[in-house]
């Protein structure tokens, strides 16, 4: 930064000086944080004082910038939002005042816990505080632009994350740019394709940054690196999405679904607002609640056959109005007996749940999914009852189950 964090301690900022720094808690590349104690005539409390890098003061016309801006967010009041509550320029200081979150940043929590995955449940938590957050500034027409996991803080008693510095970096990007040696707009592991190329940005380029974040807690990882900021950054717009099964192959369906769409390269194929995101994830961790708690192979299975029969009900409207083919398929499995349904139902969900787990080839999961002798799943007594209950239709309801794959597993 070019100054001193340790030569603010002990100083008072504030038009009447309440404000007086006690320690430094941390510092970034475009400021540093203070803990100080906020005094009145009646009480004193504590609150954090976000001191930016008077290098940026300096620049005409940032710090009006940077007061209007501030002003702005100011505004914002909800649970999961920490805003600043007053701010000002003192000796070419620009200075924002916080209550007090400790804890530390999810930043500081993901170091701690490493690469471990983050249960479905708890990622589902977590996105239920701050996308409507996000959602409610998006419906303002705030923009953070800098979703990040150190921009977001945990507090220590409750768990409850609050995000932070909405709008800064807003001016800051103005004054530096995108790829100058002092500051970026936005973070290049968190930053969205159009921030990179520099262009315009909206809700949309936020949502695209939390799905980079739901993706490293789902996956235990960032989906790009690299040796250079810059090279990370262009990844997003011209590398390829790793599929989030291949690190955390235990990730359903649905989810991985949901972060493929929200990283999307075109801001037009994501989700376009944050409570369609937030709704989707729910949705789609929702599907699991119900299935047993336990994480072997039989439970597993059961999994298979909830989300299966979930997807035969989700293309009966798609069914009814595509292709002739696929209507006769759709009318003709309702007209089988239920119990010649069932087995059909079960077959799929046994050749989806091998094809997913074990990468099974089409050959060998075609109409053997858990009979074959070498088959990995063989002894475990769920998926086994499935294929027992497939291999024993007749010749009419294989037909049926054949073209069904054909249609929705591309087993052939």
């Amino acid at each position: 930064m070019g100054w001193g964090f340790e030569g603010l301690v002990g100083r008072d900022l504030g038009p009447r000086g309440e404000y007086h720094i006690v320690e430094l808690l941390g510092q970034g590349g475009m400021a540093a944080v203070y803990r100080a104690a906020h005094r009145t005539p009646a009480w004193t409390r504590t609150v954090a004082i976000k001191v930016l890098d008077p290098y940026l003061s300096s620049q005409s016309g940032f710090a009006s910038r940077f007061l209007r801006e501030a002003a702005i967010v100011a505004t914002l009041r909800h649970p999961h939002i920490l805003a600043a509550f007053d701010f000002g320029d003192e000796d070419g200081l620009l200075y924002l005042v916080m209550d007090l979150i400790e804890g530390g940043s999810l930043q500081d929590a993901l170091h701690t816990e490493g690469s471990q995955p983050w249960e479905l449940e708890r990622v589902a938590q977590f996105a239920d505080g701050i996308l409507p957050a996000l959602s409610m500034a998006h419906r303002r027409g705030i923009i953070h632009r800098d979703i990040k996991p150190s921009n977001i803080l945990i507090d220590a008693e409750t768990r409850f994350a609050f995000l932070t510095d909405f709008g800064i970096a807003k001016v800051v990007g103005e004054e530096v740019g995108s790829y100058q040696t002092r500051g970026f707009l936005g973070t290049p592991a968190y930053t969205s394709p159009e921030q990179v190329m520099g262009e315009p940005t909206d809700a949309r380029s936020d949502l695209y940054s939390f799905g980079i974040l739901l993706y490293r807690l789902i996956c235990g990882r960032l989906p790009y690196d690299g040796a250079e900021p810059i090279a990370i950054a262009l990844k997003h717009v011209n590398g390829p999405l790793p599929a989030p099964r291949r690190f955390n192959p235990s990730i359903p369906d649905p989810v991985e679904q949901v972060l493929t769409r929200a990283l999307a390269r075109n801001p037009a194929e994501r989700y376009q607002s944050a409570d369609e995101l937030r709704q989707a994830l729910s949705e789609a961790v929702g599907r699991l609640r119900s299935l047993p708690p336990t994480g072997d192979l039989n439970a597993q299975s059961h999994q298979a056959v909830t989300l299966a029969h979930a997807d035969i009900r989700s293309i009966k409207s798609s069914a009814l109005s595509s292709r002739p083919a696929l209507r006769f398929l759709f009318w003709g499995i309702l007209c089988l007996p239920r119990a010649r349904r069932l087995r059909l139902y079960s077959q799929h969900a046994a050749i989806r749940w091998c094809k997913d787990r074990f990468s099974c080839s089409g050959a060998n999961a075609r109409g053997g999914c858990g009979v074959e002798s070498n088959c990995p799943i063989r002894t475990d007594p769920g998926v086994a009852r499935l294929a027992d209950r497939s291999a024993d239709s007749d010749s009419r309801t294989t037909a049926f189950s054949n073209a069904w794959c054909d249609q929705h597993t591309n087993t052939r």
